[in-house]
């Protein structure tokens, strides 16, 4: 007598996952497309935001440190420079530590007038104790002491940073033509600064000069714009910001160590609003996973009652669904993250630019930090995005 065939096993998780969704996937191709390049999108957009938020902040601070240096204390005035008779007022402060005058400003290239440089002008041989840089001349071969004492009786030198030099194509002793408050200067390039410390600062959009140049090329004979001590013993220092902040209220008195937490409480405003962006990107795409997952369950009704009727549990169904779901987001997330990393550098620019009009006119340097920045904002989109699997499984 022939035995009667068992119709009560159950198929395997694994088989019945990968049977049913694989057959639904050459079925409805599109609708898994769309899922996928949902999440990849919105996790995209989140990882590009949050690399290029620390990318802008991180290259303020290195830009803000690199124009500091050793300077711990800086004397200031809110939009104006200041007599040079100053100086002789705080000779005394001396006794305290290095006292060292700055000129600042701005000039752009003729050919590239949008291209702004921002301008030093200092003591090259006493600023060497406050900042960090390296003047090279011809075949980038280092300048001596005897080398810019030669150099700095020209009152038409600038030194420009390497990166700038490279980029513009301009060689050691060059002259270039610059706009410089409404007017045509000639400027000859009497030296180049080293890919390194202030070299570095502001994506290389930086210029040094001696001050008594600088002091006649800005039209400011017998003014400054800034005053910056390197006080060594920190009473000595809180005692002298104490007493100039006495004798000249109406100067700004900081550190500058200060200016990077200032920077950063400016931009937090701007920041939130990119993150709230970037919250919504992944909200669109948990909505995308949760209306295919929902189409998808009214789609297989009939499919899964008759799995029902063979044995399968619910708890096998919703596991079956989570995973489908879950297949889709791994996908969408690694397709994410990669998009994101390409995506960050073209938002970095933009960022850079509202910043620049906004904010600071300080150029961004074009370098992201490593996804280990992003790695808690990425675990936090793929967890919005897995919920939104629940309620449809």
């Amino acid at each position: 007598m022939a035995s009667t065939p068992s119709v009560n096993k159950s198929p395997n998780f694994k088989e019945l996952f990968w049977r049913f969704t694989l057959r639904h996937l050459q079925d409805e191709p599109a609708r898994f497309i769309l899922t996928i390049a949902g999440i990849a999108l919105g996790i995209a957009l989140m990882v590009a935001i949050q690399l290029s938020n620390e990318a802008a902040l991180t290259s303020f601070h290195d830009s803000i440190d690199a124009m500091a240096g050793k300077a711990n204390l800086s004397l200031s005035s809110t939009g104006n420079s200041f007599p040079e008779s100053l100086l002789k007022d705080l000779a005394d402060t001396r006794k305290q530590g290095e006292l060292l005058p700055v000129v600042q400003g701005k000039m752009a290239p003729q050919d590239y007038p949008k291209e702004f440089l921002t301008v030093l002008g200092v003591d090259l041989f006493k600023d060497k104790e406050a900042r960090d840089f390296q003047v090279l001349g011809v075949q980038d071969k280092l300048l001596t002491v005897q080398d810019l004492l030669r150099l700095l009786p020209q009152p038409d030198g600038v030194f420009l940073t390497q990166k700038y030099a490279k980029a513009h194509s301009i060689l050691v002793g060059q002259k270039i033509r610059f706009i410089i408050n409404d007017q045509i200067q000639t400027l000859t390039v009497n030296g180049l600064l080293g890919n390194s410390g202030i070299g570095q600062a502001m994506d290389g959009s930086l210029a040094l000069m001696d001050i008594a140049a600088a002091q006649k090329v800005f039209n400011k004979i017998g003014k400054l714009d800034r005053l910056d001590w390197i006080i060594p013993q920190k009473a000595d220092r809180e005692t002298l910001e104490s007493q100039l902040q006495k004798l000249y209220p109406t100067y700004k008195i900081e550190r500058p160590s200060r200016r990077g937490e200032q920077v950063e409480k400016m931009l937090s405003a701007f920041k939130a609003n990119l993150l709230a962006l970037s919250l919504v990107s992944v909200l669109v795409g948990a909505f995308l996973v949760y209306n295919s997952m929902s189409i998808a369950v009214v789609r297989r009704v009939e499919e899964i009652g008759i799995l029902r009727t063979l044995g399968i549990t619910q708890k096998q169904i919703v596991r079956w669904m989570l995973a489908e779901s879950f297949l889709l987001a791994l996908v969408g997330v690694v397709l994410g993250v990669l998009l994101g990393k390409l995506m960050a550098y073209d938002v970095l620019k933009v960022i850079g630019k509202t910043i620049q009009n906004l904010y600071l006119p300080i150029p961004l340097e074009q370098r992201l930090p490593s996804l280990t920045h992003a790695v808690g904002w990425i675990l936090f989109g793929v967890l919005i995005i897995l919920a939104a699997t629940i309620p449809p499984a």
